[in-house]
């Protein structure tokens, strides 16, 4: 059959068809690919010298909206080439609508383009609207007018049109228009401060919000690949749902008092690459706070050594541990600390205690962000699917999760102690496992071959501040003053003293460097400005027989009356007492319990066997690791259904861990 000719017109062939870019109709919303797909039937049947009742009756398309659409392929494009399949795209614009381009009318009623038609012929009072709708400045005035409304706006366009020497009833003052050019305004004022977001926030002090919409930097940066394992650390907290019992011993022991968990945060740094876990730290409650980061940070540079458990029949397995387990390893700094914008990783205390810490620059990024964090997600999902889901009472990753308990009463009975041996075996676990995309080696032997062979170098602190990160992790100045005559120190809501300035009131005045440890502050170290070091101080009387941290003298500070004291009474034990009463009607005073039974009771962390964890000994020796499936970390197959159950019986319940983490 012959080709088609159009009547002045180019002639379309199938070889012409054959030059335009296909356009893939999966990417077209759902209602219009079938009439997009009918259309270029219509188009390629009609090139092929079908007629025009063929072409009706297998593709719908009528004979005029055929040589309309036809009409629509063969059109110019502003670079010369045709328009192609791009031209049957419903609802498709070929050309966007030019309103500037028409001429003025007399007609004193405004048109559409009037507002673009007024910013071509006067660009300086486009200019001087820009400034203002996005800095907020006008002509003339050194006052900047933050977040200007549209109003205002309004009345300084009118107030340029008329310098210009615009008058009625030329736009914006036309006749017949209540509105001088209002609505156009309000919809030109919207775009301009899209197009130009990050100077509209910063010019109107939305500094964070800002920071958050270019947080992801350079595009290369979140790809860039580290030259070495310690170069890039992640940094995240994640919440795990689930429903436990724990044991609080009473302070005068007498008796056990349960208490309820559904929500535990792991805070955990992690290697790039490799996802070797550096250090966490386990909070309780609603959320963490930038002290459990610090922690963290912390928990990642210190020697670690195997937990004293307190479960019998259970222990790390040849292989599992933590990096800085190795002397080599410890104290290892590193070039950037990864984080997102949670409220927690932007505090200041983060900042000046990471930098100093670890010497590395932080990266921020923005929150929820898991393509920019992978490496950390993986690790947290892998320890809800190792071991927090194979529990009967998991709530599941969501709602629709099969594998959520179906009973709201099933819970474990643990103590405190005992919830942290079973996270801290479950993270040495993972560590112990074989490295992702590795059927060889662990992670932590991955890790150790790269520091062996030598093929990156590693920073470490000096010695001489190893000491201050592993004790301090609280850095202030303050001023030394006096309370009745006796030289102190105020910090942290007490006062503090020693034998060496109790009476040295030549101090008075001066500064003084605290350094602290947020979990034990009784005692608190002292440097001045010149670097004479004061020794410790201690804090007063009353603070002295029992351990506390700054969250609990904080919410010391913050009880009213303090009528739960009494004169002379050792008060964080007081406040002990207080909680335990208020916690049999308040989840949060149970939380405050919880932390306060680790503070006051727990005791330091002790070497089972040797502090060097093995898996030097795996690599060098290749000794073979364990099936994949004994990796499997559920935490107990029982369940406890009495509330008022013993402690000797909750012990006895803890029979399947055993069995499962040998």
């Amino acid at each position: 059959m012959s080709s088609r000719i159009r009547k002045n017109g180019p002639v379309l062939t199938v070889g012409l068809l054959d030059t335009w870019d296909e356009i893939n109709p999966s990417s077209l919303p759902e209602g219009y690919r079938g009439t997009y797909e009918n259309r270029v039937l219509a188009i390629k049947l009609y090139a092929a010298g079908e007629s025009t009742g063929e072409i009706t009756r297998r593709s719908g398309i009528a004979k005029q909206e055929l040589y309309r659409f036809v009409a629509r392929c063969l059109a110019r494009s502003p670079d010369g080439e045709y328009f192609g399949y791009k031209g049957l795209v419903p609802y498709g614009r070929l050309l966007p609508n030019n309103y500037s381009a028409t001429p003025d009318t007399p007609s004193r009623i405004p048109t559409p383009g009037a507002l673009s038609r007024l910013f071509q012929r006067y660009p300086s009072i486009e200019q001087a609207l820009v400034k203002a709708a996005v800095e907020g400045k006008r002509e003339g005035q050194k006052i900047v007018e933050k977040h200007m409304p549209v109003g205002a706006i309004h009345s300084y366009f009118l107030e340029l049109c008329e310098k210009a020497g615009i008058r009625g009833p030329d736009y914006p003052f036309s006749a017949g228009s209540d509105s001088d050019g209002l609505p156009a305004l309000r919809k030109w004022t919207k775009k301009i401060r899209t197009q130009h977001a990050l100077t509209y926030l910063r010019a109107n002090g939305q500094v964070s919000e800002a920071n958050k919409m270019t947080a992801h930097g350079d595009p290369s940066l979140g790809s860039r690949r580290p030259r070495s394992f310690y170069k890039q650390v992640e940094l995240d907290g994640h919440k795990i749902d689930i429903p436990l019992k724990v044991a609080v011993p009473s302070p005068i022991g007498e008796g056990v008092v349960w208490r309820s968990v559904n929500r535990i945060w792991i805070i955990a740094a992690l290697t790039r690459r490799l996802s070797v876990c550096l250090g966490y730290s386990l909070a309780l409650g609603t959320n963490y706070s930038g002290r459990d980061v610090v922690r963290a940070v912390q928990n990642s540079m210190v020697p670690w050594s195997p937990r004293k458990l307190s479960i019998e029949g259970i222990g790390y397995r040849k292989g599992d541990g933590m990096p800085n387990g190795s002397a080599e390893l410890t104290y290892v700094s590193w070039n950037e600390l990864w984080l997102d914008n949670a409220m927690a990783h932007r505090s200041e205390h983060v900042l000046l205690q990471c930098s100093r810490m670890t010497r590395a620059t932080l990266v921020f990024s923005p929150v929820s962000s898991p393509d920019i964090h992978p490496w950390v997600e993986g690790f947290f999902n892998l320890l809800e699917e190792a071991g927090i889901h194979r529990m009967p009472t998991t709530t599941g990753s969501n709602i629709k999760d099969r594998r959520r308990g179906t009973s709201g009463v099933m819970r474990y009975y643990l103590t405190l102690q005992q919830l942290e041996d079973l996270i801290d075996l479950l993270v040495c676990r993972i560590n112990g496992a074989r490295a992702p995309g590795n059927t060889e080696y662990s992670r932590l032997e991955l890790l150790w071959h790269s520091v062996t062979r030598g093929d990156s170098i590693l920073w470490r602190l000096r010695k001489e501040d190893r000491e201050d990160v592993a004790k301090y992790d609280m850095y202030e100045k303050h001023t030394i003053g006096q309370n009745h005559g006796v030289v102190v120190v105020r910090f942290a809501y007490g006062r503090y003293t020693s034998d060496k300035i109790k009476a040295a009131r030549s101090l008075i005045g001066k500064t003084v460097l605290v350094m602290a440890n947020s979990q034990k502050l009784r005692e608190i170290r002292a440097v001045l400005e010149d670097g004479t070091d004061l020794g410790d101080l201690k804090c007063e009387r009353r603070y002295q027989a029992t351990e506390f941290s700054y969250e609990t003298v904080k919410e010391i500070e913050a009880c009213e009356g303090k009528s739960f004291i009494a004169f002379a009474d050792d008060i964080p034990r007081a406040f002990r007492r207080h909680i335990e009463k208020e916690a049999l009607k308040s989840a949060k005073a149970a939380r405050t319990l919880m932390r306060l039974q680790k503070e006051q009771s727990a005791q330091p962390a002790t070497s089972q066997g040797s502090s060097e964890v093995d898996y030097k000994t795996n690599f060098n020796n290749r000794i073979p690791k364990p099936v994949q499936s004994d990796h499997n970390l559920t935490l107990s197959n029982e369940s406890i259904q009495d509330d008022d159950v013993d402690y000797e019986k909750a012990l006895e319940e803890l029979k399947g861990v055993r069995n499962v983490y040998r």
